[in-house]
C-alpha cells in the first residue's frame, strides 16, 4: 500500500483517516488541586496503539498560570516493555 501522504491524489479516500485519543482522569480535590490516578488511550488505522496509566496532579496555580502534572507508565504497540512518561500542560485564563 503506498504512503498516504504520497499517495495519488486518486487513490485517497476522504474519511478514512481514522484516529483515536481519550483521557480519562479523576481525583480528590485537596489545597486547591485534583489529584488521583489518569488512564489515555491513543490509537489508529494502522494498528499503532498507545496505553498511559499513571498519576496526574491537576489545576494547581503559580501566579496567574495554571498546571496539569502526570506521569507514569506507557505501552505502545511493537514495545515488549513499558516505559516511563511524564505530561506537562499550562494554561492561564483571559
Amino acid at each position: 500500500m503506498p504512503d498516504r501522504e504520497h499517495a495519488p491524489p486518486g487513490d485517497r479516500r476522504p474519511g478514512l483517516d481514522a484516529q483515536l485519543w481519550t483521557r480519562l482522569a479523576w481525583g480528590y480535590r485537596g489545597w486547591d488541586t485534583y489529584l488521583g490516578p489518569e488512564l489515555s488511550v491513543y490509537g489508529d488505522e494502522t494498528g499503532y496503539r498507545k496505553w498511559n496509566l499513571g498519576l496526574h496532579a491537576t489545576d494547581f496555580a503559580i501566579a496567574r498560570y495554571s498546571f496539569r502534572v502526570s506521569g507514569g507508565l506507557q505501552t505502545e504497540s511493537g514495545r515488549r516493555r513499558a516505559s516511563p512518561y511524564v505530561a506537562l500542560a499550562v494554561w492561564s485564563p483571559w
